[in-house]
């Protein structure tokens, strides 16, 4: 059990039953609230798995007392994570309430709908409300869990399309510098191609010459870049979700769309150095 008279910073909801299965939250264990837990029937709580395991690790925290703000209450049962804040923070221990041992003047009504279709839900739920009361039980606003998880994430967007944004300037700077340098190079050794096509060398092997050349910088620089964005990809992990910092299919991807660059970058340099005339070549010293 709990050291006696610990005080921990515990987040919490005043929930009704029917709320773990409407909001496909997992029971792990013990029972969820029932009709029976009224005001006036001894006070329960169910807890979430990480404050479970975080202090019963040995699975045994059904049937302990804990007081969870309202006086002391029975766990009844466990249930799975969720997240209460941002998509990005890890679990925190998290208790509930019965609503009916604590009800509170403001509440939130969960509804799960069959169909995709809530272009009427708020209305409907409007209508309801004012036929059961119409001033006792103002609807405050009706948002889909779609919007909710959209407001939620709006910020990690927007970081990801501005990083994305400047993925796509880096590549194209990329692009563009490689092109530079391979027309650079191949304008330096001109005289040099020249001479390997007057000795025999094929336009194949003058070709393969230059993509060998634009191999080598490209896996320096896929090297080099990828070590950097796994340091950079530590550095943002808590703004990251459902994308893990080390995630290979990301570095793959990086490293072949970067080829794909370098290759197309230096094709015209390569295929321009395979057809230089050896006489003109020559001439150029």
């Amino acid at each position: 059990p709990m050291p006696p008279n610990q005080h921990l910073m515990v987040t919490g909801n005043i929930v009704s039953p029917g709320f773990f299965s409407t909001m496909r939250i997992p029971l792990l264990g013990g029972r969820d609230f029932q009709a029976a837990d009224g005001a006036n029937a001894p006070k329960v709580v169910i807890i979430n798995k990480t404050f479970a395991s975080r202090y019963w690790p040995a699975g045994n925290a059904a049937g302990h007392r804990i007081d969870a703000g309202n006086g002391m209450a029975t766990i009844v049962g466990i249930v799975g994570d969720i997240k209460q804040g941002r998509l990005i923070d890890t679990p925190e221990p998290q208790f509930y309430r019965p609503y009916a041992q604590d009800p509170w003047a403001s509440m939130a009504f969960v509804i799960r709908l069959r169909g995709s279709d809530t272009t009427h839900m708020g209305a409907a739920l409007r209508g309801v409300a004012r036929d059961v009361d119409p001033i006792a039980l103002p609807i405050a606003r009706v948002l889909t869990m779609q919007r909710v998880l959209d407001d939620a994430t709006a910020s990690s967007r927007v970081l990801g399309q501005l990083l994305a944004l400047f993925a796509a300037t880096a590549l194209m700077l990329a692009a563009i510098g490689i092109y530079a340098i391979m027309s650079f190079f191949v304008a330096r050794r001109t005289r040099e191609l020249g001479v390997r096509i007057a000795l025999g060398a094929t336009p194949v092997a003058v070709l393969s010459l230059v993509l060998r050349q634009t191999a080598a910088l490209a896996v320096a620089g896929a090297t080099l870049g990828l070590a950097g964005g796994a340091v950079a990809a530590r550095a943002l992990s808590h703004t990251l979700y459902g994308v893990s910092a080390s995630d290979p299919v990301i570095y793959t991807t990086a490293a072949v769309t970067l080829a794909f660059a370098a290759f197309a970058a230096s094709i015209a340099p390569a295929r321009r150095a395979s057809t230089v005339d050896p006489l003109v070549a020559l001439r150029t010293e």
